[in-house]
């Protein structure tokens, strides 16, 4: 009984260690997907803050702007069990009429997007995937 016992109390001390762990794994894998990437912020919102729900509805920020304006290039990724933040630089698309082209060109703006993470997706798989897929409907890659 008291080795049984002895188990049960190492697994719950061990636990949050080991979902510590997890999230860190997770966390790497979507830095390793988004850093150093540039994202396009869907419907062109141009707010140095946006806090999005689990469902990627906008709950803070939402001012919509000029295409040119809503890029950002990721610098910082980090994943807590209830919320992603991304953070960085906003990225400027520039036409430039001598060449007839169109360049990106980093601004000194920083820009930080925290999504809210459904609580009911508490497995490393379950947070990864919904994470991912909140994203995406928030940014997509350029």
């Amino acid at each position: 009984m008291r080795r049984g016992f002895h188990f049960l109390l190492i697994l719950l001390v061990a636990a949050p260690w080991l979902h510590a762990d997890e999230r860190g794994d997770q966390e790497k894998r979507l830095k390793d997907t988004f850093a150093g990437k540039i994202l396009t912020i869907r419907n062109f919102y141009v707010d140095d803050k946006l806090v999005y729900s689990p469902a990627a509805k906008v709950i803070v920020g939402g001012t919509p702007g000029d295409w040119t304006l809503a890029n950002l290039e990721v610098e910082k990724i980090h994943l807590r069990s209830d919320q992603l933040t991304l953070e960085g630089h906003r990225v400027r698309v520039v036409y430039d009429k001598d060449s007839d082209d169109l360049f990106r060109n980093s601004q000194s703006g920083k820009v930080k997007v925290e999504i809210q993470l459904d609580a009911g997706h508490a497995t490393d798989e379950e947070l990864g995937a919904h994470g991912s897929h909140v994203l995406r409907g928030i940014c997509s890659q350029v």
